[in-house]
């Protein structure tokens, strides 16, 4: 039974007589089509904090793996300074 059948056969019932909250009450019981609204609802917003909970631990791992990277170009950056210096060349010098 849909809102507006509910709803239809509520003023029917409210002009017929006593009772007729009692069965609009109980027609708004057994109808189910706000269920599966409240359901899908649910459903969407379950699927919204685990998107967010997963791309928060993402992030986190993203960015851990740029810092190991950056981390690495600077040390062997550091290695080839080193080396140049120990050899005694110009190490300022830019090639083409």
């Amino acid at each position: 039974m849909t809102g507006r059948q509910i709803a239809a056969s509520f003023r029917w019932h409210h002009v017929a007589g006593p009772g007729a909250l009692l069965r609009f009450g109980r027609a708004l019981a057994l109808d189910r089509s706000g269920a599966t609204a409240i359901e899908y609802g649910l459903i969407a917003a379950l699927v919204s904090v685990a998107t967010i909970t997963v791309l928060g631990h993402l992030g986190i791992a993203i960015s851990d793996i740029f810092l190991i990277a950056s981390l690495d170009v600077q040390e062997a950056a550091e290695k080839a300074l080193r080396q140049c210096q120990e050899v005694g060349s110009n190490c300022d010098k830019k090639t083409n």
